[in-house]
């Protein structure tokens, strides 16, 4: 994993009751693809030409984290949500750990480890690639 700084979120308007969207730039062009969320809080290039994103809601009160694997058309692959309600949450100390490993602090000191692990992707379809240890992922 490479860290990068190519992609940026445009916040789409809030609506009432709905979640927090934003459109997906890479180098200034919009890619066709929503999020939920609304900060980019890490990007990073994969060995495959893929993306994994982290993106967070802004409300630090109760903070929600998306993980987003891109492939290098960036369709999504697969995502993963973390956070607790009525938990305060801040993405701290971002590090690159390997080829396919990141880690990370989130919810106080908790130590959050993802992990893109590309050849599972063949043996399970499109699902399976991602792998999140130290933390509870909340629904998918």
């Amino acid at each position: 994993m490479i860290p990068i700084q190519n992609f940026r979120l445009q916040r789409l308007p809030d609506r009432p009751g709905l979640a927090l969207n934003s459109e997906l730039i890479w180098n200034d062009r919009l890619v066709g693809r929503v999020l939920a969320g609304a900060v980019m809080e890490a990007q990073f290039s994969l060995p495959d030409g893929g993306y994994l994103l982290l993106v967070t809601d802004d409300c630090p009160f109760e903070e929600g984290l998306h993980i987003y694997l891109l492939n290098a058309w960036y369709e999504l692959l697969e995502q993963d949500i973390l956070g607790c309600p009525y938990t305060a949450a801040i993405v701290e100390n971002v590090k690159v750990a390997g080829d396919n490993v990141v880690t990370f602090s989130f919810i106080g000191d908790h130590q959050v480890t993802v992990y893109d692990q590309p050849q599972i992707l063949g043996l399970l379809g499109r699902k399976g690639r991602l792998k999140v240890s130290g933390i509870s992922p909340g629904p998918r």
